[in-house]
């Protein structure tokens, strides 16, 4: 604790530094003599307290406590003023008032005098607490007032100080690269300078409403300096204080605007297609059936389809987890419904044990990872009608992960093909069976003279089994009176005559058997025949006997012992293998 006197008697500076240090032992007590130069002690030894005498020569104790309290280095420092005569009313108040804490009058009472004292440096060390807190509170008040404003200054973000008329007070670089303006030039205008939009009517109206709530958050379009119009995001808060001010953080949004607007058009776009798409196309969201087979898994399931054909009541429950997002006419159309809505009203009857069957597949390849995949599905329109589908699947990727939650699901309508096929299945079984039971023999030849298909009766008048003469050439069975006149009849059979003439094959024996033949081209196409396209232009010959076999072929010299591609014998037969035209 540091004491400082000022009194002008030398004996009263004694006394009092005696009673001090008596009474208060850890008192360091600094004396001065004079007004002056106890001003100049208490700057340079900052006491906690001082007792100043009232009347003194030169300059007296008012005097002296109108410096300290001018003084920002001594101005903090308590007064006890002191003086020799009883002090009036006057005199108490204008010490009070120039800035003295305490008055005391000789002769002096020690105990108050102590007391006083001890009061005052209490005062004085709280006071420099607070002190340094409130000096320590404004430095960081000040950094952070300096952070802040480069931050405002350096960030990305325009930044704008608007009062309540809309007029620019202060902006940062960010707002001067928004606007096309310098910051000289945006601190003359105003809002209504910038908008594109709304009339200053409208300005006015929109800061009174910020200015009641306290807060908004909207959009507006900007008219930059060069006559760009830019889309920007205004954050406003206003300031209730005696300045009233707002205070805006305004973004670019131009290229996020131009980006919603292109997904719009696309999303536009892809829903014409997906509505007027003449292919049945599902939106559908697998989530949950992909969440259903992730605790299979977590249950230890590897074979979905063992899985299901022990548990087949999770089929039905897998069935109920997709969830139908949308569906095209197409879909409706397909399914004999009249509507979109009567088909996902109706969704339930389209489940029949076909359905759960394929079902079972697309479960099996999405659990094998697969997210392109197609199968057939046969299932009953709502009408009753039969429907065989071929579905494809496609689950689209986000990032590179299959996203579950917009699966497309596409059903190509392929019924009226099962029924041709199933027609042509039909037709050929009884094709089949007239040829292979036909009392005539019967070959089939290809373009190039080579039988691809024979009937037992064919075969065995020459001696070999069906296979046999599979491959083979009619002139490699000719007699050579028969064979001279084989290109001649090709030709004109290839140019559309039906023939009927005679001819002489050899049998396998040797023998040479008489058959009448009957030859055209099988013309197959046009919409009423397309079930028989697959044989298109081929020939067909049909051999008779005309008696029964008698002369002898002697056995092939190479290959396979039976077979009729083999050389004759040399009694002026042509070769199996000869040229046929």
């Amino acid at each position: 604790m540091k004491i400082l006197v000022i009194d002008d008697k030398a004996s009263q500076l004694a006394a009092l530094a005696e009673i001090l240090q008596g009474f208060i032992p850890d008192c360091e007590t600094v004396t001065a003599d004079s007004g002056q130069a106890g001003l100049e002690l208490a700057r340079t030894c900052q006491p906690d307290t001082i007792i100043l005498d009232v009347q003194m020569p030169g300059m007296d104790g008012f005097q002296v406590c109108q410096a300290l309290k001018a003084d920002p280095a001594t101005r903090h420092i308590p007064v006890i003023f002191l003086t020799g005569e009883a002090a009036d009313s006057a005199s108490r108040i204008r010490g009070l008032e120039i800035g003295g804490d305490a008055f005391l009058t000789h002769p002096i009472e020690m105990g108050e005098l102590i007391s006083q004292v001890r009061a005052m440096v209490r005062i004085k060390r709280a006071e420099d607490v607070l002190r340094a807190e409130k000096l320590s509170v404004d430095c960081m008040l000040r950094e952070t007032r300096e952070h802040e404003a480069a931050i405002l200054h350096t960030a990305r973000d325009a930044f704008f100080v608007i009062d309540l008329q809309g007029r620019f007070l202060d902006v940062n670089e960010a707002a001067g690269q928004l606007t096309g303006y310098s910051r000289a030039e945006l601190l003359r205008m105003s809002v209504a300078d910038l908008e594109a939009d709304e009339a200053p009517a409208e300005i006015a109206v929109q800061l009174e409403k910020i200015r009641q709530a306290g807060d908004a958050l909207f959009e507006r379009r900007f008219r930059r300096k060069d006559g760009r119009i830019v889309h920007v995001e205004l954050s406003v808060n206003y300031l209730r204080n005696s300045e009233e001010r707002l205070f805006a953080f305004i973004r670019d949004i131009t290229e996020r605007k131009r980006a919603e607007e292109s997904l719009r058009e696309s999303e536009e776009r892809f829903g014409q297609l997906f509505e007027n798409s003449p292919v049945a196309t599902w939106l559908e969201d697998f989530t949950a059936v992909a969440g259903w087979m992730q605790q299979l898994r977590a249950q230890g399931v590897t074979d979905l389809r063992a899985f299901l054909g022990e548990h087949p009541d999770q089929i039905q429950q897998a069935l109920g987890l997709i969830r139908v997002l949308d569906l095209n006419r197409a879909a409706a159309t397909q399914n004999g419904a009249r509507s979109k809505q009567e088909l996902q009203a109706s969704l339930p009857q389209l489940i029949r044990d076909a359905t759960c069957t394929a079902f079972i597949g697309e479960l099996e390849a999405l659990w094998q990872g697969q997210t392109s995949f197609e199968f057939e599905s046969h299932s009953v329109r709502l009408d009753g009608r039969p429907l065989d589908l071929i579905v494809h699947v496609d689950v689209p990727r986000k990032s590179g992960v299959p996203d579950y939650s917009r699966v497309i699901v596409t059903g190509t309508d392929i019924t009226e093909r099962k029924r041709v096929e199933e027609a042509l299945r039909q037709s050929e079984e009884r094709y089949r069976h007239l040829f292979d039971r036909a009392s005539v023999g019967i070959i089939l030849l290809s373009l190039d003279g080579k039988i691809f298909s024979t009937n037992e009766v064919y075969a065995r008048a020459h001696g070999y089994s069906p296979q046999e003469m599979l491959g083979v050439s009619p002139i490699d069975l000719d007699t050579p009176a028969s064979a001279k006149q084989f290109p001649e009849r090709l030709r004109r059979i290839l140019a559309g005559e039906t023939l009927t003439f005679e001819a002489e094959n050899y049998h396998k024996d040797g023998r040479v058997i008489p058959f009448e033949v009957s030859a055209g081209i099988i013309s197959v196409g046009g919409p009423a025949t397309a079930s028989t396209s697959s044989i298109s232009r081929e020939m067909w010959w049909k051999p008779m006997p005309r008696s029964s076999p008698c002369w002898v072929i002697p056995a092939p010299s190479c290959c396979n012992s039976t077979s009729p591609t083999s050389t004759h014998n040399s009694r002026g037969r042509n070769s199996w293998r000869g040229s046929a035209h």
